[in-house]
């Protein structure tokens, strides 16, 4: 059995100090932002960017098995946006 990397909404620099976040459509990243106590990107620093986010608190679990809010980048936005 072949094990699968874990569905993220966001990933964090090395130095974790910084996370980029994860669109949840395309899985392409942002520029690396500031993050809060949680380790999660602050939304100002991706909205700045033209992402939106769904926000969810860090305990709730998605059917993907992901947790926490959710990031769309400008493009999938476009997209959704269009159709």
């Amino acid at each position: 059995m072949t094990e699968t990397a874990p569905i993220v909404n966001w990933v964090p620099t090395r130095d974790f100090r910084r996370a980029c976040a994860v669109c949840q459509w395309c899985d392409s990243r942002s520029l690396p932002i500031p993050v809060g106590a949680d380790g999660r990107p602050f939304f100002l620093g991706v909205g700045g960017q033209g992402w939106l986010e769904s926000p969810y608190p860090i305990s709730h679990q998605h059917a993907d098995g992901s947790r926490g809010s959710k990031y769309t980048c400008p493009a999938c936005a476009q997209l959704c946006a269009t159709t």
